[in-house]
């Protein structure tokens, strides 16, 4: 979730955020505090809140959540799936000329895509029977 939060708000790349056994609401949640704690720093306050910084810190992780995409993914082959809905989705944004589908120019950065807890997906499909979780 840290690395999620920084590339959103120091590197500007769009996160897709593909958890098994997760709440996206709970994640979410936890994923905008650790963003006001990066933007707090990013506005040289530190960690700790603190006046009219703090206020700015809320907006930029308010701002920086635009980025973020949560899926679940209950097993396996949703798993696998959703790896190849996200594939096609970022090869169809990026046409290779540079621009939107507008004609603008495409601010894209690039995508960072976390697969958070894939262990207890994928486990008991890739262990024998010996083996434990």
């Amino acid at each position: 979730l840290t690395s999620a939060a920084h590339a959103l708000l120091r590197s500007g790349l769009g996160v897709r955020y593909v958890a098994a056994g997760h709440s996206p609401r709970s994640l979410g949640r936890r994923v905008h505090s650790i963003c006001v704690g990066v933007a707090r720093d990013m506005l040289g306050g530190g960690t700790e809140p603190r006046g009219a910084a703090e206020g700015e810190a809320r907006a930029a992780a308010a701002g920086a959540m635009d980025g973020i995409t949560f899926e679940g993914a209950g097993d396996g082959h949703s798993l696998l799936m959703a790896l190849a809905r996200i594939e096609a989705e970022e090869l169809g944004r990026d046409d290779g000329h540079g621009d939107g589908e507008d004609g603008e120019e495409d601010d894209d950065n690039g995508t960072l895509l976390v697969v958070d807890s894939a262990s207890s997906v994928l486990s008991h499909h890739l262990s024998g029977d010996r083996l434990g979780p």
